[in-house]
């Protein structure tokens, strides 16, 4: 009577055994397999940001660049003549004209993103470009921020800003280059700056209108990403959103920020 009672018994610790190891091969298998998926969706979140930074940033860096160029456009050409040849040598008439596009900058600077939320970034920043540049600088940034998290938007907007002023650290070599193409450098060099320079600009803004993107919620325009990569980019960035209007402000943030010594060096 002893035998089948252990036969029994041991059964039955055989079948515990086994359920336990079955449960903790289920519980391995789930977090591998969870891991997997982590992994996999990390490669593809980079993935899809390398996409947006060939996208986004060589283009919209090319465009700051062009901008800062015309910018300085005057200079050179005063230096290559202009004053003597449309009298602005006369009283103040130069201080007035550099004045006159300072005012219009700071003046259609503020209505210009809410215009390019209208028509869309390719058309608007393509526009700017190609006539006046007035309204460039905050709208690149603006189409930068949209598509990126807080966290990574700020390497972006550096790399943004170095293609723009490293190039255009060049840009008076190249008027001084476009002034010695005239018969008479001294007198008729500063029309080759305004025109070669302001050709090139128009031509530019032309490609950009075709390569900028859209912004991210429109699926139709923004057709260099897959249905796939679209969803993620907005998974993330509604993610962001939310968790920085749940984010509050304490005095405890405050001083801490305040104790960072880069803080103050910036």
């Amino acid at each position: 009577m002893e035998t089948p009672v252990k036969t029994a018994a041991s059964a039955e610790e055989m079948l515990k055994e086994e359920a336990i190891h079955l449960e903790e091969g289920l519980k391995s298998s789930a977090v591998d397999s969870s891991g997997e998926n982590d992994d996999t969706e990390q490669a593809l979140v980079r993935q899809v940001l390398w996409k947006i930074d060939r996208r986004l940033i060589p283009i919209l860096g090319g465009l700051y660049l062009w901008c800062l160029i015309d910018r300085s456009n005057l200079g050179g050409a005063r230096i290559a003549g202009i004053d003597e040849a449309v009298g602005l040598n006369v009283g103040n008439r130069a201080s007035i004209v550099i004045l006159v596009f300072y005012l219009g900058y700071i003046l259609f600077e503020l209505p210009s993103n809410i215009v390019l939320q209208k028509v869309g970034p390719a058309i608007w920043l393509s526009a700017l470009a190609s006539c006046w540049g007035i309204g460039l600088f905050p709208g690149t940034v603006y189409l930068l921020s949209s598509w990126y998290c807080r966290y990574e938007y700020q390497k972006r907007i550096a790399v943004y800003y170095i293609i723009g002023n490293f190039f255009s650290s060049f840009a008076n070599i190249l008027a001084y280059g476009l002034t010695q193409v005239a018969d008479n450098p001294a007198h008729n060099g500063w029309k080759y700056i305004f025109i070669v320079e302001g050709a090139l600009t128009a031509g530019y803004a032309v490609l950009c209108w075709r390569i900028i993107p859209d912004m991210p919620y429109n699926d139709q325009k923004n057709k260099w990403l897959t249905p796939a990569e679209k969803a993620l980019v907005k998974q993330r960035l509604l993610a962001d959103i939310n968790s920085f209007e749940t984010e509050k402000i304490t005095w405890n943030l405050i001083f801490e920020t305040l104790r960072k010594p880069y803080m103050w060096a910036l």
